[in-house]
């Protein structure tokens, strides 16, 4: 994540997050720049794998 977002000079803000270790993963309500989205990530090997912005 840090590295995604590393030359980005805006910050984002986590306002829920719920995650599935055993499934590898975790959905995020985020904000970034008075906007919200919901962010479905999946991981593999302590990676995300896939991102998937609802």
């Amino acid at each position: 994540m840090i590295r995604a977002y590393q030359n980005i000079s805006a910050r984002f803000k986590v306002l829920n997050m719920v995650s599935d270790i055993e499934r590898g993963i975790v959905i995020a309500e985020l904000e970034l720049l008075s906007r919200r989205s919901v962010d479905v990530f999946e991981f593999e090997n302590g990676l995300i794998k896939r991102e998937e912005v609802l």
